[in-house]
């Protein structure tokens, strides 16, 4: 059996666990304050699962928090890459590279089925004692924030794993190749360290400009504007550009696109505030966290991360998420 044809048929048994259902927090707006650091450069500058893999400088040495971060398993494994060694030919070099990718997805399919594994208690938890409401579970301190991230996340990659898997068996070791301009078809479990850092780039030039191109200031207890909505999905990534060449998102579809983050973003909170604070993040974590809420992480180190989600954690409970993800 060939190495692709195994691998398609792990992901394809992954298939067999429900996703969770959508989660909300609700907390209160009040007057908004400015994110700036004390030499004015924003702490916030304006992605559900687009990160890069932290640079060597991107350390914690804290003892885990196994109740704020979720298991090591949501994340992607090391992509451990042969240098090409004096003499050694370029046939055998690129054979090698194709091994080592291999492994990496196999690794990643594996991961999956792990966290389908590790769902099984706290979905349990979510199903019989609150009806399947995980915003009901979420207020147990039963349910931690690693609960409600595995959950997430294994919904994620499961609903992902029939196209890769057909992406993965019609191409092969060209995978990585095809995956970098399809970040959005590949489980997260499965994405390599350029491709997560190629979404990281597109999303954050892409919220630079849509910045740039605001001009519908924020109105309290006033719905969100098409312009404003548009705003937040580009800012975030949440939708492809290919709507871009269509007129934009269809106005229903972008609108629950927005507000489902935003009550994803309020539960976060909520539960990071609860669980540990932003120093029990580990450094990936951090990362993501950071990306979700469109704090620009490119080029910026863990100390910087840190105080720029402790800003937005303060400011978001005072001011609300909406008026954040609009104001710079």
């Amino acid at each position: 059996m060939s190495t692709s044809t195994s691998l398609t048929r792990t992901l394809r048994s992954s298939l067999l666990h429900n996703s969770p259902r959508r989660s909300s927090i609700f907390l209160q707006q009040t007057p908004f304050i400015h994110l700036t650091n004390p030499q004015g450069r924003p702490l916030i500058a304006r992605s559900l699962y687009s990160t890069d893999s932290p640079p060597p400088t991107l350390t914690h040495s804290k003892p885990r928090n196994t109740r704020l971060n979720p298991p090591p398993s949501t994340l992607p494994p090391p992509l451990e890459l042969p240098e090409k060694v004096p003499g050694q030919s370029t046939i055998k070099y690129l054979f090698l590279q194709g091994k080592a990718y291999l492994t990496f997805y196999k690794t990643g399919a594996r991961a999956i089925l792990t966290n389908l594994s590790l769902t099984r208690e706290p979905q349990k938890l979510v199903d019989l004692t609150y009806n399947g409401a995980v915003f009901a579970a979420v207020k147990d301190r039963q349910f931690s924030r690693a609960d409600y991230q595995l959950l997430l996340r294994n919904s994620h990659d499961l609903k992902r794993i029939p196209a890769f898997g057909l992406i993965f068996l019609l191409c092969g070791e060209l995978t990585p190749f095809v995956v970098v301009v399809l970040s959005g078809v590949v489980p997260y479990t499965c994405r390599i360290p350029a491709q997560i850092a190629a979404d990281r780039r597109r999303v954050e030039a892409r919220r630079a400009a849509s910045f740039t191109a605001l001009t519908t200031p924020y109105a309290p207890a006033k719905p969100l504007q098409r312009a404003q909505l548009a705003h937040i999905s580009a800012s975030l990534g949440l939708a492809s550009r290919f709507w871009d060449g269509l007129g934009g998102v269809p106005m229903f579809l972008l609108r629950g696109k927005v507000e489902r983050r935003i009550e994803y973003l309020e539960t976060d909170d909520a539960l990071i505030r609860r669980d540990g604070g932003v120093e029990g993040l580990e450094a990936e974590e951090l990362r993501i966290a950071c990306g979700q809420r469109g704090i620009d992480v490119l080029g910026r180190g863990e100390d910087e991360l840190r105080e720029g989600l402790k800003v937005w954690l303060s400011a978001a409970k005072r001011a609300g998420v909406e008026r954040l993800l609009l104001s710079r």
